[in-house]
């Protein structure tokens, strides 16, 4: 699709004075449907540990040798590896979808405020390189949570068996490594939802020829300080505000870009 002039549309279809669009918000189940994907990893780690280290542990006597271990260790990290690539289609499929309810969401909002239908404009390939790049941050994202899970896990394991510690015990401190991995997920969950998100306005106010928008901050006391000094503000798509980047730049910015519409 080639880009189109939404100033100009609106300004033909009667449009007099300076319109804003409402700000596309996420919802909760998007965020926590990616957290759900995202968790599989702590899952599939939590179940390598339950079934091949602590099964290997308990196997011995007293404590395993570190052949072993070694060997449970390769199996636990083997199936992580086929984990994480079932995740892939999964965040792809949660990609598209989100895709999907943001270009609807963008054009539902131009219909209730200049009435105009720009949906048949739109489609998934003007954002193909936005959705590339977004899976493959998760992806890295994913991987690198499961590289530490990995890290955690086996220096546990191998700190234990030096100080000769129980089957009982090392299952114990095992267990004790997933402690941080929820929150983790959410946190990857909520930032890269806000992330696509912006992307997605990004892409989708420039093709739409809209070059500017009001900055939206979620004021609940959570904010940054900047974030707050740049509610209501009006920028430039093509220069980002200083300090911030443009919303949804900074790591967890739930901030909005909200589209200006100045009639031609």
């Amino acid at each position: 699709m080639s880009d189109y002039d939404l100033p100009r549309m609106a300004s033909a279809s009667g449009l007099v004075s300076t319109a804003v669009l409402p700000a596309i918000v996420n919802t909760q189940a998007q965020e926590k449907s990616l957290t759900a994907i995202v968790a599989t990893i702590v899952a599939g780690w939590r179940r390598s540990v339950r079934e091949s280290l602590i099964s290997a542990v308990r196997s011995s006597q007293s404590a395993a040798s570190p052949m072993a271990i070694e060997a449970a260790l390769q199996v636990a990290l083997r199936d992580s590896e086929v984990v994480a690539g079932q995740t892939v289609p999964r965040i792809d499929r949660w990609l598209n979808d989100l895709e999907l309810w943001h270009r609807e969401r963008f054009a539902a909002n131009v219909v209730g405020t200049v009435r105009l239908d720009i949906l048949p404009f739109m489609s998934r390939a003007d954002v193909a390189p936005v959705l590339k790049a977004a899976l493959e941050r998760n992806v890295a994202l994913i991987e690198g949570l499961s590289a530490e899970l990995a890290k955690r896990v086996q220096s546990a394991i191998w700190t234990a068996y030096g100080e000769g510690m129980s089957s009982t015990a090392l299952a114990k401190v095992l267990r004790e490594q997933f402690k941080f991995a929820p929150a983790r997920a959410r946190l990857i969950a909520r930032d890269q939802l806000g992330s696509f998100s912006s992307s997605l306005d990004h892409v989708r106010h420039q093709q739409a020829g809209l070059t500017h928008y009001d900055w939206k901050t979620n004021l609940d006391g959570r904010e940054r300080d900047t974030h707050r000094a740049n509610n209501g503000k009006r920028f430039y798509w093509a220069r980002a505000p200083k300090g911030t980047g443009h919303p949804g730049h900074e790591i967890r910015c739930r901030c909005k870009a909200r589209a200006v519409i100045d009639p031609k």
